[in-house]
């Protein structure tokens, strides 16, 4: 009998498991939420959670606000089955970058940001209650428009101070050959009227090289200093910085680096990508991808406020990097640390042909937490057809949800916005959930699996990771007599606590 599971367990598709194990398939559609709005509405740049509500919003040319329950079914009585139109957006979008921002300001009213078209007319923010209704009494009859005809790409957006500060890049073309790149910082009172005592009625702008094309930004509001990163091209390959700014003179920071830049300078045939920033109190995070070809690799970079690396992060010298087989990195979209841990979100090139979502954690010594997904990476496990990357990336108590895109259900055959959650319990290494639960037997099983104490609940997944059999039951076994022999994952939930297990059903 052992030699019979050992052989099953060295033959099966690993991967195939300790990915799927990690989808909440109870989420949605069998772990995805895909939101099929006609026309060129393509992902969901952005999701927030207010009590046990999720709110999407949109991004690319047609601008919705979403409504899920926590179980990521679409509330059908919001809008139209679940979303609803929004008078704010850009002509235009970028299949790349977040680019839509929510904001959850006082009495649970939503600030929806997305970025300027470049057309004085045209809205990019409004104010809603939680049911979509427009607050008149915000900005302009609820609106506020482009304030001025540059191209603006609204990179950032955070409630700071009761205020609305955006941060992004700008660039005033007056013909193809005469671009003038900038970098702002702009402020709204909770009202949506500009701050009128900060810069110039509420802005303040830096020049940068026009050949700096921005990716991450963050904004100091202590130092009014904005940090971001960028890549330019030189005829010949790519080239990245990390920056930091003074916006109130105008002028890179003297004190960063050197001159206000650190030159990440590639070798050879080397092109390096910084892309997504996360900055706290006494640190610098940049992450992008290294790309020598055929091979690409993750990056991460550790420095302080001043551009020095943090020798302790990584393998040395404050970077840490990860190269993983046949699954080129696409595109870094987000860092977000929490608990001491660094939470990296982006895609993969898989099969050459379709992107799939991953999500990376790192120690705070800027190495892989072995406790999280499959030594430290979770990619995607679904069949459906996933593009792009993740927007924006929810950690929850339980649950890790996040904002992308999908081929997965769409009536024109373009990529819809879409919501995949997976469980925190597994991936986040939370103690309270890793505890030692019951035991089980007999493994393989015929009929009845077992357990050595009663349990609250019981749900078996086969291989696809669709859930076959639930049995929500203060027992101490389960029948799995109408299962096909192969393999399976058992969740079994007991006094609050959850364990996967896998068996062999024969």
């Amino acid at each position: 009998m052992k030699l019979k599971i050992i052989f099953l367990s060295l033959f099966w598709p690993a991967a195939c498991f300790s990915q799927i194990e990690f989808i909440n398939t109870a989420f949605g559609n069998n772990g995805i939420t895909c939101v099929d709005i006609p026309g060129y509405t393509i992902k969901m740049a952005d999701i927030k959670k207010i009590n046990d509500t999720y709110y999407g919003l949109t991004n690319f040319t047609n601008i919705n606000l979403v409504k899920l329950s926590s179980n990521g079914s679409l509330i059908s009585s919001f809008g139209n089955n679940g979303y609803l139109p929004l008078n704010i957006g850009p002509t235009g979008g970028s299949v790349y970058g977040k680019d839509s921002e929510i904001l959850i300001a006082p009495n649970n009213e939503l600030i929806l940001v997305t970025t300027p078209s470049g057309i004085i007319q045209d809205n990019f923010m409004t104010k809603t209650d939680l049911n979509g209704t427009t607050i008149t009494s915000f900005g302009n009859n609820g609106f506020i428009p482009n304030w001025n005809d540059d191209f603006i790409y609204c990179m950032s957006a955070e409630l700071i101070n009761n205020e609305i500060v955006l941060v992004g890049a700008g660039s005033i073309i007056t013909d193809p050959q005469n671009i003038q790149r900038y970098i702002f910082v702009r402020k709204y009172d909770i009202d949506g009227h500009p701050v009128s005592s900060f810069g110039n009625n509420g802005l303040l702008t830096a020049p940068i090289d026009n050949f700096l094309s921005p990716n991450g930004i963050h904004y100091f509001p202590d130092t009014n200093r904005v940090a971001f990163t960028a890549h330019y091209f030189d005829n010949i390959q790519y080239y990245g910085i990390i920056a930091m700014y003074d916006m109130e003179n105008g002028i890179a920071d003297p004190g960063f680096g050197t001159g206000g830049l650190i030159n990440l300078y590639p070798t050879d045939d080397t092109t390096i990508y910084p892309l997504a920033l996360h900055c706290d109190n006494n640190n610098i995070y940049v992450a992008g991808r290294i790309s020598t070809p055929p091979v690409e690799t993750l990056f991460v970079r550790k420095i302080n406020h001043a551009g020095q690396p943090d020798i302790a992060f990584g393998s040395g010298d404050g970077i840490y990097e990860r190269t993983i087989s046949n699954a080129p990195f696409r595109y870094v979209s987000s860092i977000i640390e929490t608990q001491g841990k660094l939470t990296i979100t982006g895609s993969l090139t898989y099969d050459g042909i379709y992107d799939k979502l991953f999500l990376q954690r790192l120690n705070e010594n800027g190495t892989d937490d072995t406790g999280f997904g499959n030594n430290g990476i979770i990619i995607n496990p679904m069949n459906s057809a996933h593009v792009g990357s993740g927007y924006s990336t929810l950690i929850e108590e339980h649950h890790i949800t996040v904002a992308t895109l999908s081929l997965e259900c769409t009536s024109d055959d373009q990529p819809k916005p879409a919501v995949v959650q997976f469980f925190a319990e597994t991936v986040m290494g939370n103690e309270q959930h890793q505890q030692p639960l019951q035991g089980f037997y007999p493994n393989p099983v015929k009929d009845i699996l077992n357990f050595t104490e009663a349990i609250d609940k019981a749900e078996v997944y086969d291989i696809a990771g669709k859930l076959v059999i639930s049995a929500n039951t203060m027992a101490n076994s389960i029948n799995l007599s109408q299962l096909q022999n192969g393999l399976y994952l058992v969740r079994v939930y007991e006094n609050g606590k959850t364990k996967n297990i896998r068996i062999i059903k024969e």
